[in-house]
């Protein structure tokens, strides 16, 4: 029995295809949703080809903060553990196999319990590091907890299987983010609604959206005012997350975007949606990390504003990592052309690679030391 443990839309939708390949081989599984998220109803399940999750940990609405992430994390995890064990439908908990994703509050509460379950737990996008507790938070910390809970660990590259030296854990490389498999379904996605943006019309993808940038309510002001400065660009399409939202009306920006043509504030989209309008981008200025590795397996120049990034895909190609992005956010945008590369074409889809683990196990240890060196990767 695999069990699927997802918490947030972020998670579901790098999971989303490991499901699809894990219920094309015909395995056994069950998905569990943690309730962090919402995720009832949501289009990202048809990505994985199933209609929802089979058991939901909680529906109670969390606050958007780390003491209501906390709240969340110990009253979940104080009534999880009889849903789970009902979850494994009567098979021994050494003979399943509990498959948590990335760095979430989530994923630690995941790994917590089935590591407690006795249910060896994979972890999905392991061994990525900023090498900052801080940076990005909580999400660091749960990275580095999980990965000692963890028996197996799927690491996207080499630089990040470097990270993982625990005696017994199980290293699998997988060539490359699930995200790639997540952008390749959502673009062959047929379109059921108009596009947010006209077709004939160009423009660049602006997400500001992190709390750090957006407590920094001067930050935001000088970011815009940037924007506004490159005359000569095409729109920007701004996105509008609640708290992005939030803080622009809390700056007194709000109505000024509004008014200005050269914008389009544009609410938070689903993720198919998104994947296409970054697919017809002119470049993307973001602080996401997601969106940066989106933005490398779609060639699409992007700005990078983070003083550290846990990943390395697109750095020094396609992504400028901005530790100064008031200062830097011009030049970038009067030449983005500079930083345009083809899309990249995995030769092996990572998320199949998972999946036939998860079936058989044979993909033993597949990381090897020599490999750093011919990759020319480096610590970011």
């Amino acid at each position: 029995m695999i069990v699927f443990f997802v918490g947030t839309a972020a998670e579901l939708v790098k999971m989303a295809p490991v499901i699809r390949e894990t219920k094309r081989r015909g395995r056994a599984f069950t998905v569990v949703a943690s309730g962090q998220n919402d995720l009832r109803g949501s289009e990202l399940w048809s990505l994985a080809n199933v209609h929802g999750a089979d058991v939901t940990l909680s529906t109670e609405r969390i606050p958007p903060h780390a003491l209501g992430l906390a709240s969340f994390l110990a009253r979940t995890g104080a009534t999880a553990t009889s849903k789970l064990r009902n979850a494994l439908g009567g098979v021994s908990p050494a003979r399943a196999k509990a498959v948590v994703h990335g760095d979430t509050v989530s994923t630690l509460l995941g790994s917590l319990l089935f590591h407690r379950l006795g249910v060896p737990v994979h972890h999905v996008e392991a061994g990525l590091r900023s090498f900052d507790p801080l940076e990005p938070f909580p999400e660091e910390i749960c990275r580095v907890l999980v990965s000692r809970l963890a028996s197996v660990a799927y690491c996207p590259n080499v630089w990040a299987s470097g990270h993982l030296h625990r005696h017994g854990l199980r290293k699998v490389l997988t060539h490359g983010n699930t995200l790639y498999d997540s952008l390749a379904l959502a673009l062959a996605t047929e379109d059921v609604a108009a596009p947010a943006v006209p077709f004939d019309e160009r423009f660049f993808v602006l997400v500001v959206h992190r709390q750090e940038n957006l407590l920094r309510g001067m930050f935001l002001r000088r970011i815009v005012e940037k924007v506004r400065a490159v005359r000569e660009r095409p729109r920007c399409v701004f996105i509008m997350h609640a708290l992005t939202k939030a803080a622009l009306e809390r700056e007194g920006l709000l109505g000024e975007l509004e008014r200005d043509p050269s914008f389009l504030l544009l609410p938070r989209q689903p993720y198919i949606a998104f994947s296409k309008l970054l697919a017809r981008a002119d470049y993307l200025v973001t602080d996401g990390g997601s969106n940066q590795e989106e933005a490398y397996y779609l060639g699409l120049p992007c700005l990078l504003m983070r003083k550290v990034t846990e990943r390395i895909e697109g750095l020094g190609s396609n992504v400028l990592l901005s530790r100064d992005p008031v200062t830097e956010i011009e030049p970038f945008m009067r030449v983005p052309s500079r930083w345009a590369r083809p899309c990249v074409r995995l030769s092996e889809s990572p998320s199949a690679i998972v999946a036939d683990d998860l079936a058989d196990g044979r993909r033993q240890d597949a990381v090897h030391p020599e490999w750093a060196a011919a990759e020319g990767l480096a610590r970011p």
